[in-house]
């Protein structure tokens, strides 16, 4: 069956909305995802008819405009997509929700992203452990960890890359760290931070009182005697 092909490039140039949308539903696959990329292009006066498009009874539908969403990248998808990621049946739509959320950045869609490392779908557990990633906080090192424990190849490598991502960047580390412990208040020294994810596992002791911490928590700054300049 021979389906025709939508010009893209003149829909873009006259920033043709509903035509775009209208292409997500395209069965040549290369035609949705150039459609998502023009709505992209278009940004956010595409914005509040890709957020209904989120709720389309056409689950391809709902599923590109996660995917232009990312393009566009706009902090006002963010209720939307968090919904989407929790709530949507289909899992394509709720991985590609949390993709566009990773693309955002913003840590309002953390804790979401965090509760999606347990979806019940390989492919949203994998989307959501990169989106953590994008995103870069350290409260998702100790979820991310126990995800690098999947039997899932897929999902493991993207709680791993995502860990390494969150070790360097999310963090600038000083040298040495330096730490208070909230037990005896003494100040302590401790490995540099540049170790990566690895450090987090595990515990680290006061040397002075003896009192033992999750190592997630002094090497994500918990306890650091200055606040860490953190990206965002």
């Amino acid at each position: 069956m021979i389906f025709f092909k939508p010009n893209i490039g003149k829909m873009l140039n006259r920033q043709d909305v509903e035509g775009l949308i209208k292409a997500l539903k395209h069965k040549d696959y290369r035609v949705p995802r150039e459609a998502a990329k023009a709505l992209g292009e278009i940004g956010v006066p595409a914005l509040e008819r890709l957020i209904q498009a989120l709720k389309d009874k056409d689950k391809d539908v709902r599923t590109r405009a996660t995917w232009a969403l990312g393009y566009i990248k706009d902090a006002k998808a963010l209720e939307a997509l968090i919904q989407a990621l929790k709530n949507d049946e289909i899992e394509y739509v709720r991985g590609g929700a949390a993709s566009a959320l990773g693309e955002i950045g913003d840590t309002i869609a953390l804790e979401p992203l965090i509760h999606a490392l347990k979806d019940k779908d390989e492919f949203v557990r994998e989307q959501a452990a990169e989106a953590l990633g994008e995103i870069g906080d350290a409260r998702a090192v100790e979820p991310l960890i126990k995800a690098t424990r999947s039997r899932v190849d897929e999902v493991r490598w993207a709680a791993e890359d995502a860990l390494e991502s969150i070790g360097k960047p999310a963090v600038e580390p000083r040298r040495p760290l330096r730490w208070r412990c909230p037990n005896c208040s003494s100040v302590l020294g401790g490995d540099e931070f540049s170790q990566g994810w690895a450090g987090y596992v595990g515990t680290v002791t006061c040397g002075v009182c003896g009192k033992q911490y999750p190592a997630a928590d002094v090497y994500g700054g918990k306890y650091d005697v200055q606040p860490r300049k953190r990206k965002g």
